[in-house]
């Protein structure tokens, strides 16, 4: 059984590998969810309204099904490492939602500030 951290680690892996190979490999995580990381992309997307400001903002697209047998909560899924240090959340297309059993929510979008 993955604990956090490592599930924050393979999916910040897989982001990596899925820019370098360009193709969208799926990763299963204790038999709740599933999640393809899509792109990875720089957006120039700012949020007026933001606490802080962003130099730069990563937005991360990705597919998660629900493997479990409760409702499962997405657009929190990603953490994001850069240099060791964990990147904020920013509110630029954010999508918050949650899916059922056996369902799948498409194009979940977490953003990230990198500083």
């Amino acid at each position: 059984m993955l604990d956090v951290l490592q599930k924050q680690r393979l999916v910040h892996l897989l982001i990596r590998l899925n820019k370098k190979k360009k193709r969208k490999t799926p990763i299963t995580f204790d038999k709740t969810s599933e999640i393809t990381v899509k792109t990875a992309a720089w957006t120039d997307e700012r949020n007026q309204f933001a606490d802080k400001p962003a130099k730069k903002v990563l937005l991360v697209t990705y597919d998660v099904k629900n493997l479990s047998d409760k409702d499962y909560p997405v657009g929190t899924d990603i953490k994001l490492y850069v240099n060791g240090k964990k990147a904020e959340s920013y509110p630029v297309q954010v999508k918050l939602d949650s899916i059922s059993p056996n369902r799948i929510a498409e194009n979940v979008t977490q953003a990230f500030a990198v500083n």
